[in-house]
Formats: C-alpha cells, sequence, structure tokens
C-alpha cells in the first residue's frame, strides 16, 4: 500500500502547523500507512504534544526529518511507529524558553513581585524541560541526566550521531555527505536565537590507487 504523504515545513504553532491541521490530514488518512515529511525548528511545546500523540494514535506514521529540525520538532516524532533522517540533515534538542516581560523603573514592591513572577516561570520552564527530556529518555533508553546534559549544550547534531542517542531509527543516504550552511540559513537561525551548527569542511582524501583496486576486489567477491 502507498504511503500518504504529509508535510510540516515550517512552525508548529496554533498559527502555522497546529494540531488540527494534523488531525485533518491524518483523519483523511485513517486505516493507510503516512508518510511525515518534517523540516521544522520547532514551536509550542503544547501544539508538538497533541501532534505527537494524534501521530502515535494514527499507529502507522513514518516521520522523516529533511534538512536542520529542532527543538519540539525532534521530540514531536516520537510518536511516530519509525523514524528516518536524511544524511545531510542536522539536529537539535535545547532547554525549553519562556516569555519574560520587563520594562521600565519598578520600586521594591514591584520588584518583589517581578521577582516572584521569575521564580514562577522557571519553575515552570524546569518542569517543561523535565518532560521533555523524558520523552528523550523514553525513546533512546538514555538516562535523563544525559539528556537534559545534552539539552543544555543546546548543539547541532549530524545524523549518525542522532541515531547514536536512539532517537532515530534510520539514516537516509543521499548525495550530499554532509549539511551545508547558506547565508539564509545562518541568518534564519541569528533571528530565531538558534545556535549556529559547527560543520567541517574538511573533505575526505581520495583513495589511492592500490585502494581503489583492493575496494573493487573486495565488493567483486
Amino acid at each position: 500500500m502507498n504511503e500518504v504523504i504529509i508535510t510540516l515545513f515550517g512552525s508548529i504553532s496554533q498559527y502555522w502547523y497546529d494540531k488540527n491541521y494534523m488531525k485533518y490530514f491524518l483523519d483523511k488518512a485513517k486505516g493507510k500507512p503516512v508518510r511525515l515529511k518534517v523540516t521544522s525548528y520547532g514551536g509550542d511545546v503544547a501544539e508538538a504534544v497533541a501532534i505527537s500523540n494524534l501521530i502515535a494514535e494514527h499507529g502507522d506514521v513514518t516521520v522523516e526529518f529533511i534538512g536542520f529540525n529542532a527543538s519540539a520538532a525532534t521530540w514531536m516524532a516520537f510518536g511516530a511507529k519509525r523514524i528516518e533522517m536524511h544524511a545531510d540533515g542536522m539536529w537539535l534538542a535545547h532547554k525549553c524558553s519562556v516569555s519574560v516581560d520587563i520594562y521600565g523603573a519598578l520600586n521594591a514592591d514591584q520588584l518583589e513581585d517581578k521577582i516572584k513572577e521569575l521564580k514562577s516561570s522557571k519553575q515552570s520552564a524546569e518542569a517543561i524541560d523535565l518532560m521533555i527530556a523524558k520523552k528523550y529518555a523514553d525513546r533512546s533508553g538514555k538516562p535523563v541526566k544525559d539528556i537534559l546534559s545534552l539539552m543544555n549544550d543546546s548543539k547541532w547534531i549530524a545524523a549518525d550521531e542522532v541515531k547514536d542517542w536512539g532517537f532515530i531509527d534510520a539514516i537516509i543516504p543521499g548525495i550530499n555527505k554532509r549539511a551545508k550552511m547558506t547565508d539564509d540559513l545562518t541568518n534564519c537561525f541569528t533571528a530565531m536565537g538558534l545556535p549556529l551548527p559547527v560543520i567541517e569542511d574538511k573533505q575526505p582524501e581520495e583513495p589511492t590507487m592500490v585502494e581503489q583496486i583492493l575496494s573493487g576486489i573486495k565488493d567483486f567477491f
């Protein structure tokens, strides 16, 4: 049976790709295998949780990560039956962010109120981080403390490392051997407050003639 293709190319939020969008297309594909192609820098945690549960409810969804994927988009996929990632993609886990609004001059009482508000926001952020870390841990079998350390590092990692962590099931090989950074990607990461990925520019050395011959003989047999 052919897979039904659904795309999620952008931010996860109630104003863009949300639970209603996903429910509509998953309901249309009820009883059929689905391939959800994703390239997203993440977005709203609540929407991602709902989407993940809808994917699990469908029961036969393969998530295919293409390009760069980060934040809520990474663990949103954990509701899927199978998760794949292109070899030239990049992947980022990090701690959540909460809105903070401080403006103007405050007196002592107002400062005390703001401190209480910030403490409450910090506790909320910690609770969300723990929830997300448990999702990564349940998927990978890694200790929660190791997951929190990875989230705290907030760095882009390549497909082979993502697979080593146990977050994906398979790597899809491609023509490109490594991800490439463009000016547009750099500007986008900077605008969204995401760290820039560190990508090695060094190309692998060409095999010698002897190595090519030996490789050919090995392949032949």
